[in-house]
């Protein structure tokens, strides 16, 4: 399967362990994160995510407390 036909998962992390100055967030490509982009704000990083054309999904009551939201 080519990278084109992956589908991107954007989670966004509340200053997690790994980073914990930091709003964070991750690009999964099925399972496992492609790339990592750090953040002084959530606003600043919720930027970055809709100028790719991504849409947010609220978090849901059984992921990780860090995890804020996920953008695909």
């Amino acid at each position: 399967m080519s990278d084109q036909n992956l589908l991107d998962i954007w989670t966004v992390y509340d200053h997690p362990g790994d980073y914990p100055e930091h709003y964070v967030t991750r690009r999964w490509e099925l399972t496992a994160p492609k790339e990592c982009y750090l953040f002084e704000t959530l606003e600043a990083l919720r930027a970055f995510l809709s100028q790719k054309g991504l849409s947010r999904l609220e978090r849901c009551e059984q992921d990780d407390p860090k995890i804020i939201e996920t953008w695909i």
